[in-house]
């Protein structure tokens, strides 16, 4: 058996297509597949080269089997998770976001995002977590959760928030997740319910009043595209008049954004749906189709379940902390949350503290008088407020644009330390996750890595997997080919 040097290019070259097969979402086996070709390719890419054939035997000598390629990705995972435990052990507080669902395997994973400060940057630590207990009670997901910060030496004691999708599991009041996680620490938690899941629960029961009206349009589009004959009849109908569609979409009522997009096409079609009703001679039995006034109300359910979708839209994403314009249920710390952009007007008395006491604000009050007190601080914050209207102009366009928790950071990390309850405070609630966003992301890239084609593929490996598609984090791969001993290919 046949050594190379520890610092060989090949190895290097090996991680870096493990990360790309990671990235891309392609079976671990496709390194042999792409050697392969690269193989065949070589003499002609290469032939006016002098150097062809050292070029080739390099090509050769890639160790890119299945087996070295899922090493591989376990490597820069972990090397991933080293990067991340530097940086959060500096950290004075943390906060958790969490949601649990079911694999194609039926493994109950538990998705756990950290969010923590780097600098001016805002970081957050990615855990896919496997429930080894048969059941996923609230005590299950407590030791899950605790185990998974031991693991990246995270000190639980620091989280100042935790928010969830409300399920009883995480919430209830006895057994669920956040009381027993709040009886471990030792401390109390604002705790948070996705927002995003309250936006659709809010939009789904508070329109009860046009509930015929989608069970009309949900029957008859069930009946023109659930139908092989009739969806290829409409299609060639759609064809002939240059519709830019090529069909309506069927109704899934677990999708945030489904019954808005159903309604827009079906209005967007409409016209095409008369007439192909007409051709089948059974337009009499949609005489609502002919309703002005019914016409009238289901334009006007379109326009506004549309608006209910830019808005879901709106807070989805990672680094949502705009707490003040949604979530005003929350009103005895309405005030508190405003305090990242307002710590210029807001008075002391109006500030609500009660959670977060454990942070230690002795000299809160009289910073807070003297900060108020200068205009060169307050001036700081006028400056802030302005940017992020431009920022939020900028992005309302698609320009590229700067991250706006990070302009927030950056200008309180510009306080001098004399404020330092100011600044501990703010960068609290900056922490906080508004929504279950980024799990429900993670869940959704799951199902892409660990299909029914991979159900065979081990947990380790799809949260490895998982962890490098998502991080924001720079693989070190010239440190990690170091230290790998290379087995030469055969």
């Amino acid at each position: 058996m046949k050594y190379i040097g520890t610092q060989s290019n090949t190895t290097a070259a090996s991680y870096q297509v493990s990360k790309n097969i990671s990235q891309h979402v392609k079976p671990f086996n496709e390194g042999e597949f792409l050697k392969d070709a690269w193989l065949q390719c070589a003499p002609y890419l290469f032939e006016d080269f002098e150097n062809k054939e050292k070029i080739i035997q390099r090509i050769k000598d890639m160790p890119i089997a299945r087996n070295t390629v899922k090493e591989n990705i376990l490597g820069m995972a972990e090397n991933v998770n080293s990067q991340q435990k530097i940086h959060i052990k500096s950290c004075d507080f943390i906060s958790i976001c969490l949601d649990e669902s079911t694999d194609v395997t039926g493994s109950a994973r538990l998705a756990i995002f950290v969010r923590y400060f780097v600098q001016n940057n805002i970081k957050e630590l990615i855990s896919l977590s496997t429930l080894t207990t048969t059941t996923t009670k609230g005590l299950d997901i407590c030791n899950a959760v605790i185990d998974a910060l031991a693991k990246r030496e995270i000190c639980p004691s620091k989280t100042v928030s935790v928010t969830t999708d409300g399920a009883r599991t995480l919430t209830g009041r006895e057994n669920g997740f956040i009381h027993l996680f709040t009886k471990r620490i030792g401390h109390t938690i604002l705790d948070f319910y996705c927002i995003i899941h309250q936006q659709a629960l809010c939009a789904k029961t508070g329109l009860k009043m046009f509930d015929d009206i989608l069970s009309f349009v949900t029957k008859l589009v069930n009946f023109i595209s659930a139908r092989a004959l009739n969806k290829r009849k409409f299609q060639e109908l759609l064809n002939e008049v240059n519709s830019s569609y090529n069909s309506l979409l069927l109704y899934n009522n677990v999708r945030w954004l489904s019954r808005g997009n159903v309604l827009q096409r079906f209005v967007d079609c409409l016209e095409e749906i008369r007439l192909f009703l007409n051709n089948e001679n059974i337009i009499d039995q949609y005489n609502q189709l002919l309703d002005v006034e019914w016409l009238a109300k289901l334009y006007f359910f379109t326009d506004l379940c549309s608006h209910l979708n830019e808005l879901n839209i709106k807070l989805q994403g990672v680094n949502k902390t705009d707490f003040p314009a949604r979530f005003t249920q929350f009103k005895e710390f309405e005030e508190t949350l405003k305090f990242i952009l307002y710590p210029d007007t807001i008075p002391f008395e109006k500030l609500n503290l009660k959670v977060l006491e454990w942070l230690s604000f002795n000299e809160l009050e009289m910073e807070l008088v003297e900060f108020q007190s200068s205009t060169i601080w307050n001036q700081k914050f006028v400056d802030l407020r302005n940017d992020l209207e431009i920022i939020e102009s900028n992005r309302l366009l698609d320009k590229i644009n700067k991250i706006a928790e990070n302009e927030i950071l950056t200008t309180w990390n510009s306080i001098p330390d004399t404020f330092n309850c100011l600044k501990t405070l703010a960068k609290a609630i900056l922490s906080i996750f508004s929504s279950t966003w980024a799990c429900k992301s993670l869940f959704s890239e799951l199902n892409f890595i660990q299909n029914k084609y991979r159900n065979r593929m081990t947990n380790e490996s799809s949260s490895a997997c998982v962890l490098l598609k998502l991080t924001k984090y720079e693989l070190d791969i010239k440190s990690l080919s170091s230290c790998v001993q290379q087995q030469k290919s055969h």
